[in-house]
């Protein structure tokens, strides 16, 4: 770590690098050898990690999905959701605006409302897929085959309608770190 000369050590403090909110002083104890680390809060919040989901439905079920994915990531990231497609979710003639979207911006989870009946719908998918390698997630009121879902780069097939607990499963499935605490609670004993 380097510390700037200032910073070094003045009148015998030392500052060191801490987690965003606090402050940490070193204090060497006069006339002994003893060293004593003090935590000083800040008035700075402490800072999540960004989080940005593409959502391939621009309507209603695309609105509860981001009120799923805000409770169980929203104490953890600060969450950015992008919505292409309509209120029918992710067609063939969605491409154009999602392959603008994913130049544009970072993103860590594609959450698509699709039946990728067509060939060149999964094409679309699997070149994403290939070449930023983020997770993909695929609802719909029917069923996505394996074959199809392995062929679209598809990594958890999530069958409407499903629950909260469900889409956190999905997302420790896709390697996405989530904060299950308030999720957990329904499984303690009542007392």
């Amino acid at each position: 770590m380097v510390v700037p000369e200032c910073a070094r050590a003045r009148h015998g403090l030392g500052l060191r690098l801490s987690p965003v909110g606090v402050k940490q002083e070193r204090r060497v104890g006069v006339g002994t050898l003893n060293e004593q680390t003090v935590d000083m809060p800040t008035n700075e919040p402490a800072r999540k990690a960004a989080f940005s989901v593409l959502m391939g439905h621009a309507g209603c079920v695309g609105d509860a999905w981001q009120m799923m994915l805000s409770f169980i990531l929203g104490a953890q990231y600060d969450l950015n959701f992008s919505s292409f497609g309509d209120d029918c979710g992710f067609e063939l003639g969605h491409q154009d605006e999602l392959l603008s979207l994913v130049k544009k911006q970072r993103f860590d989870l594609s959450m698509v409302y699709s039946y990728l009946r067509l060939p060149e719908e999964r094409k679309v998918l699997a070149s994403i897929k290939a070449q930023f390698g983020k997770p993909i997630i695929v609802s719909n009121m029917g069923a996505l085959a394996p074959s199809m879902a392995h062929e679209a780069g598809v990594d958890v097939f999530l069958p409407m309608s499903f629950t909260v607990d469900d889409l956190r499963k999905a997302l420790v499935k896709c390697g996405v770190r989530t904060h299950n605490g308030a999720l957990r609670n329904h499984d303690k004993p009542r007392a």
